[in-house]
């Protein structure tokens, strides 16, 4: 560059945060490369150090059997709106196959609770969605601080999540 600098940059990895997560993690493959690029994200980006060390053999997941198996992208790690949307899905599902809450639904809340300005009706709307998931994860033999874990990790998601594909197109 005219500085004198002899550097290349790449698509969303070139930034402060994103060269400093890239250099740290030293992916090894596209699916770490997508995750990195959907964790150089506001929301996404607490989960960082525990992809690191999960990529690493240093941790495990710290969500239950049953929440994993919608988290095999992102080494049991939320790192993606689809994932988000199925995780409400199923722990919302009652005995007749209908979730009580829609993903598009979760992910539309969760996205308004990302902004600064929040809604009372919004804010009620997570608490309701939060107790209906609570109740229906009994039913799933889900333990209730794994389900308080996970919606407190939602919430702090809510401050802004790639999708999958988007994460993707970015990548490549």
């Amino acid at each position: 560059d005219e500085l004198g600098n002899n550097q290349n940059f790449i698509f969303q990895f070139s930034g402060t945060t994103g060269s400093r997560m890239t250099k740290e993690l030293k992916p090894e493959n596209f699916d770490d490369v997508i995750n990195l690029n959907s964790m150089s994200r506001p929301g996404s980006s607490y989960n960082f150090e525990n992809y690191t060390l999960i990529k690493n053999e240093k941790q495990i997941s710290p969500y239950p059997e049953q929440i994993q198996q919608f988290l095999r992208k992102s080494r049991g790690l939320i790192n993606f709106q689809e994932e988000i949307m199925q995780i409400v899905e199923y722990l919302s599902t009652k005995k007749d196959g209908k979730p009580v809450w829609s993903g598009n639904f979760a992910r539309g809340l969760l996205k308004r609770l990302g902004k600064a300005k929040k809604k009372k009706e919004d804010l009620d709307a997570w608490d309701n969605m939060v107790q209906s998931i609570k109740s229906n994860s009994k039913n799933l033999g889900i333990a209730e601080r794994d389900i308080d874990l996970l919606c407190d990790d939602l919430k702090i998601l809510s401050a802004y999540t790639f999708n999958l594909s988007h994460a993707a197109a970015y990548s490549y």
